[in-house]
């Protein structure tokens, strides 16, 4: 039966199961400092009576109000401390996450033994692409993964084989070399892994990555991963020309993945001539939510023979707070080959069947088929750690005659899989009414009206300060509200809405468009 332990009325959770036959309820209850009690139902009704010894942390000697009539043969061990940002207040205990083995409450690695491949008893390796290529190896120095022939494709992940006690984790490690100048290459950090064997396992790993090309692209993607197979959650393309150091961190649904790197694009007045900077990508998944095990991963394709992946000092601490950085805000220009359904982005049809694609080097919600109301909404995958934001894009439609045609922003949304809570900008084309609403419940209550949208290119930003909501048409101070219903969304998207009337090929376009910090 579970204890339940309370102290001055708040519950702790403990972290052992005992099992009783019987029936009756048993409370016992410790004084001095704080007023602790350890109830459990169901216990036996013969002899002898059995007891439960409780420890707890407090400033005066716990002494107990009643009598043992036997030895104590179980104990529960909580803790009475812990905070906000802190780890569990419960004591992992041996047995909590595996009949006899303890949990570890940190693992590092520094890789200072000479082996290949790495010490079987602290590492499993799986190779997820490449059955010839080789597993990491450590040289005194560095995990080492090297690319075993010219040319060829090889991905290998080794997971530590302690069991973290917290499926909260940010995993760490310092990037010593990442292949060469031909090819692709990752190196990467994996979390939240449902075993040690990641052949088989659950898990999240995200990476940075050199695309072959010249020049060469740099990005940082998360995926998760299910038996070795990768879904893409999230890449960004970013400046990380050579990276120095990575960390992972998952804490609740909230995934975060940052890399030190030196440019040497920037001013600086090191010794390089480069400079430190740092970048990272965030994204929500709620796929895995239990897994204890982390570790390394890297990918090369298209090397020559010899060139190398190294990793050093990896480490597991637990996630105290998520996510790592707050950008200055997302962008997109759309200047890319066509796309269909646009990436990263989620897109949403709340009427019609019409999602947004990259044509042109421009977003469009374009008309498939002749049709009634169409409205959708696309929405980017990533908060950006703060609720006061400025969103702009340039929008346009070419419906031309009697059919409404909407430019939407939203800002402050809730998250980005659904028609969530949020404010919204509402552009219409021809008319040139503009307006603010806020969504709340799927209720929708317009705030606030003016003028200024136009059918033609325009540039239009919408910003929420606090209370403050303002629109601005051209540069041009539209609409200035204030509404305190929502404080919380960190998300935010662009829609277009067409009536009846459209014709094929009729479309609502998006250029250019940011999303930055107030």
């Amino acid at each position: 039966m579970p204890i339940h332990i309370t102290r001055n009325g708040f519950h702790l959770t403990t972290t052992d199961i005992l099992n009783f036959a019987g029936t009756g309820v048993l409370t016992q209850s410790v004084s001095g400092g704080s007023m602790f009690s350890v109830s459990l139902a169901n216990t036996p009704s013969g002899t002898p009576t059995q007891c439960v010894s409780a420890q707890f942390t407090s400033t005066a000697t716990p002494t107990a109000t009643g009598t043992p009539t036997s030895t104590p043969t179980q104990t529960v061990t909580a803790t009475d401390g812990g905070g906000p940002g802190g780890p569990p207040t419960v004591t992992p205990t041996a047995g909590e996450t595996g009949a006899g083995t303890a949990c570890a409450t940190s693992i590092a690695d520094a890789f200072s033994g000479v082996t290949d491949p790495l010490p079987p008893a602290d590492w499993t390796q799986a190779k997820w692409i490449g059955n010839g290529g080789e597993l990491w190896s450590e040289n005194a120095v560095t995990a080492v993964f090297v690319h075993p022939a010219d040319g060829g494709e090889y991905e290998t992940t080794a997971l530590h084989t302690d069991e973290f006690c917290w499926s909260d984790m940010r995993a760490s490690c310092d990037v010593d070399q990442w292949g060469g100048n031909t090819g692709t290459s990752r190196v990467g950090l994996g979390v939240r892994f449902s075993s040690s064997n990641p052949a088989t396992a659950t898990g999240y790993v995200g990476a940075w990555e050199r695309g072959a090309g010249v020049p060469a692209t740099y990005k940082l993607i998360i995926y998760k991963v299910a038996s070795g197979v990768k879904t893409t959650l999230i890449e960004r393309q970013i400046d990380a020309v050579e990276p120095t150091a990575l960390r992972f961190n998952v804490r609740g649904s909230t995934l975060s993945l940052q890399v030190d790197y030196l440019d040497a694009d920037a001013p600086s007045t090191t010794a390089t001539g480069q400079q430190a900077r740092v970048d990272c990508v965030n994204v929500f998944d709620t796929t895995y939510t239990t897994g204890r095990f982390g570790g390394i991963y890297g990918y090369m394709e298209g090397f020559n023979i010899a060139q190398s992946l190294a990793l050093d000092d990896f480490s597991i601490v637990y996630a105290t707070s998520s996510p790592f950085c707050c950008r200055s805000g997302p962008e997109d220009n759309f200047d890319r080959a066509n796309e269909d359904p646009i990436a990263p982005w989620n897109s949403l049809n709340a009427l019609g069947n019409t999602d947004f694609v990259v044509s042109g080097n421009q977003a469009e919600m374009v008309v498939p088929t002749p049709l009634a109301n169409t409205v959708t909404l696309m929405t980017w995958p990533e908060d950006i750690c703060t609720v006061d934001v400025q969103s702009q894009a340039i929008s346009s439609s070419s419906v031309t005659g009697t059919p409404i045609r909407q430019t939407h922003m939203t800002i402050r949304q809730a998250d980005d899989t659904s028609w969530a809570d949020s404010y919204r900008f509402v552009g219409t084309h021809g008319t040139g009414v503009t307006r603010i609403d806020k969504i709340v419940g799927g209720a929708v209550t317009t705030l606030a009206t003016g003028t200024g949208a136009a059918g033609g290119a325009t540039t239009y930003k919408f910003s929420a300060d606090g209370t403050a909501l303002k629109v601005f048409v051209g540069g041009v101070l539209k609409i200035a509200t204030s509404d305190a219903s929502i404080t919380t969304g960190k998300f935010a998207g662009l829609a277009g809405f067409l009536t009846t009337g459209v014709t094929v090929g009729d479309k609502i376009i998006f250029n250019d468009w940011t999303l930055t910090t107030i």
